[in-house]
């Protein structure tokens, strides 16, 4: 009985350790349960752990079958060894401890659910903010980029229309002006004829008096009574008021002026033509309907250059004239000489009541004097 009470401390018996199995089971269970919430690969699968259980089973029954187990003989069976009972004590206790670590991160596996089912609706949403999109604009609120660039050339077209239209409106209003001012002279002259003393006695009236026109005058030009200043640089010009026919023709001259250059940098150029704004900006004298004598001795009828003499050409200090005949015959003059141009004419389609003085300049601080008559450089007596 002695050795027998020896060996009860290091034996235990089947039921108990059989209990502890069972409860391994049932945390076995538990962790199954945990492991379902969980990410993968986190933590050894379910799979796994049976495997380990039914390896402890099995290393278990054979210790008790083998006799590593030493109950008493009158006992067998009952009784397994207190180190394997230890050794499934503490494997229980791991068990226990992985188990409360999953437990703890319950709540953290909640949340991430939560996002999840967050994450997931929010999609859902942006699906149907995008499908609300698309049927917004198939129901044509929206215009396509090529609709939208149609627009803007409709408008565009429809600007430079009325642009059109504007200037249009402009021109027929100089034309009309043009025919009221020349109407009553023209009639006038027609049926009668005047004197070299009348017509000068005409020129001389205040109601006759030429002048630059403050309206056809580049606004880089600055007009001082008749003197004009080139206040920047490139071809500019400023018309006269009053066309040609306002000059009531002598004997032999049906129009005359003269221009003094007080400076001139480079070029300059003086005649009559057309009178519109866009003549304003550019050489003038090469325009249609332009009758022209440029500073170096080139001279240009119907805004073709007809000729040049390097000897005709002028400067600073100069007073050149520009006239037509009664015979619309062209003539020019440099400092009181009649130059050789006299063999050139207005062109039979050229009408004298749209024809005006003009003057261009082309640098800053060009200036020039024009010069309306009666009293000139050259004497109209010698034609």
């Amino acid at each position: 009985m002695s050795s027998n009470s020896a060996n009860e401390p290091n034996n235990v018996s089947v039921e108990q350790f059989a209990q502890l199995q069972n409860d391994q089971k049932a945390i076995l269970e538990r962790i199954n349960a945990l492991e379902k919430k969980q990410l993968p690969g986190q933590y050894v699968s379910a799979d796994e752990f049976n495997q380990r259980m039914k390896a402890i089973e099995t290393f278990s029954y054979a210790s008790i079958c083998w006799g590593e187990i030493s109950p008493k003989e009158d006992e067998k069976g009952k009784y397994v060894s207190a180190e394997q009972f230890t050794q499934l004590q503490n494997d229980q206790k791991k068990l226990l401890e992985r188990v409360n670590e999953l437990e703890k991160q319950g709540p953290t596996i909640a949340m991430i659910n939560d996002q999840l089912k967050q994450l997931q609706n929010d999609q859902k949403k942006l699906l149907e903010r995008i499908s609300e999109v698309e049927n917004f604009q198939q129901q044509e609120k929206y215009v396509s980029v090529e609709q939208f660039e149609q627009l803007q050339n409709d408008q565009k077209k429809a600007i430079f229309e009325r642009i059109s239209e504007l200037e249009k409106q402009m021109k027929e209003r100089v034309q009309k002006q043009a025919d009221e001012e020349t109407e009553p002279l023209a009639k006038k002259a027609s049926t009668s004829k005047v004197n070299d003393h009348q017509f000068a006695k005409l020129q001389n009236d205040q109601n006759l008096v030429n002048c630059w026109d403050d309206i056809f005058c580049h606004k880089q030009l600055q007009i001082r009574s008749l003197k004009v200043v080139h206040k920047a640089t490139g071809d500019r010009s400023v018309f006269a008021k009053r066309s040609l026919l306002l000059a009531v023709p002598s004997s032999s001259v049906r129009f005359y002026f003269e221009i003094s250059i007080i400076k001139m940098n480079r070029t300059a150029s003086f005649g009559f033509g057309l009178k519109n704004t866009k003549n304003l900006i550019g050489t003038c004298f090469s325009a249609t309907s332009a009758y022209a004598y440029g500073s170096k001795g080139r001279f240009y009828v119907d805004g073709v250059k007809c000729f040049v003499n390097p000897e005709h050409a002028f400067a600073a200090n100069d007073t050149l004239g520009c006239g037509i005949l009664e015979n619309r015959k062209l003539l020019f003059t440099r400092n009181g000489h009649c130059l050789d141009s006299t063999g050139y004419s207005l062109s039979p389609s050229a009408n004298c009541a749209l024809l005006f003085p003009f003057v261009t300049l082309l640098e800053s601080g060009d200036v020039i004097e024009a010069n309306f008559g009666p009293e000139f450089i050259f004497d109209l007596a010698t034609l």
